[in-house]
């Protein structure tokens, strides 16, 4: 889903909390839109995208994004979930410098 307020919300699939509740251990990757090249550009002070990983899998179980253009951007992870991507899925991907979707990028390598 998508909300379209100021800053944008967007997410798909579970959120930690559901994850907590049916026992599912999971993976966290964060990263806050200033720390990417185009989040400086847009002077960016708030917002992130964060992925949540099945621990075992690395399956993408849900992803999270506050911030400009998270309409926009939470469709490619509701592509990677559709087809079962893994967290080497998406830092194998190639992303465009500078652009938001490499927020996705670098919140995939920031996972622990």
């Amino acid at each position: 889903y998508a909300v379209f307020t100021q800053p944008q919300i967007a997410r798909v699939g579970k959120s930690e909390k559901e994850l907590k509740q049916e026992g599912t251990t999971y993976l966290i990757g964060k990263n806050a839109y200033k720390n990417s090249a185009m989040g400086m550009a847009l002077r960016s002070e708030e917002g992130f995208v964060k992925l949540l990983f099945d621990k075992n899998t690395k399956i993408l179980l849900g992803a999270h994004i506050i911030g400009e253009e998270a309409s926009n951007m939470i469709h490619m992870l509701i592509a990677y979930m559709n087809m079962g991507a893994t967290l080497d899925d998406l830092l194998s991907t190639i992303y465009i410098h500078p652009a938001l979707p490499e927020l996705v990028r670098n919140a995939a390598r920031n996972v622990k």
